[in-house]
């Protein structure tokens, strides 16, 4: 996933959760881990990562 498309669904989960949205991009990967998405599970901590610099 390009950067551009991380920014998307960064600004995509702060409109919809607000100070919310890092935890919820966390919550995301955990899950996504759990299940064994190693991929889908780094993209959502990068997103979460961003979030916590933005927010």
């Amino acid at each position: 996933m390009s950067d551009q498309q991380v920014l998307v669904l960064v600004r995509a989960h702060i409109e919809k959760y607000g100070k919310a949205a890092a935890e919820k991009a966390s919550a995301r990967a955990k899950a996504l881990s759990e299940i064994g998405d190693a991929e889908g599970a780094e993209m959502w901590l990068k997103v979460a990562d961003t979030i916590a610099r933005k927010v």
